[in-house]
């Protein structure tokens, strides 16, 4: 998807029905976003390196030995 503001624009990422990245045209802007249980909880602006996640996921669906690294 893409939104115009008069010569600005976004280009927006979506999976899932959420936006996962947002990206500027007109420059080498990015923006990430990491989102748990449905709510946005981390966003990444122009970073160089990977945004990392590990979750163990538990037989009754729970989540359990999060962790996050660059």
């Amino acid at each position: 998807m893409r939104k115009d503001v008069g010569s600005d624009s976004t280009e927006y990422i979506y999976f899932n029905g959420q936006v996962i990245a947002e990206h500027k045209p007109s420059s080498t802007d990015w923006s990430d976003y990491v989102y748990a249980n449905g709510k946005r909880m981390l966003r990444a602006d122009n970073f160089d390196y990977d945004l990392k996640m590990d979750v163990t996921i538990t037989a009754a669906g729970g989540g359990t030995g999060w962790s996050w690294y660059v």
